[in-house]
């Protein structure tokens, strides 16, 4: 699938990772990455027995953490998913503690403590590398 998204770009990698880049930093942008979900649970929804992986590329924008936390939370709602089975690589363009403590924040928030998440500084292909050894 090729990219898709003005303000958050969404592509599925045949690896099955799917991949999401922030291209602006704005609560649109939030909205069309949920778009993006939405759309993923009705044509290609997560398969029972079948690692979720996620590939969310901040490095350009990050996305306002209380928004993200609000919407994401709300979005959860309308979906049974089984965060145990899901892994999220995180690229971020400074590994700054500010970075982590928001995503902490917004993991508390939606409830979503049962992923497990991995930050990466810049490394695309190492952040690729580790969600395939978590498969």
């Amino acid at each position: 699938m090729n990219a898709v998204g003005k303000r958050c770009a969404y592509q599925k990698l045949d690896s099955g990772i799917r991949e999401f880049v922030f291209l602006e930093k704005s609560p649109a942008a939030v909205d069309e990455w949920l778009l993006h979900f939405d759309r993923i649970m009705v044509n290609d929804p997560p398969q029972e027995g079948v690692r979720e992986l996620l590939l969310i590329d901040i490095r350009q924008h990050i996305p306002g953490a209380v928004y993200a936390a609000q919407k994401l939370h709300a979005w959860r709602r309308d979906y049974d998913l089984d965060d145990t089975n899901t892994r999220t690589a995180i690229l971020i363009d400074k590994q700054s503690q500010m970075v982590m403590n928001m995503a902490s924040t917004v993991i508390r928030i939606v409830g979503l403590e049962a992923i497990k998440l991995q930050f990466f500084k810049h490394d695309r292909q190492k952040a690729i590398d580790w969600l395939l050894s978590e498969r």
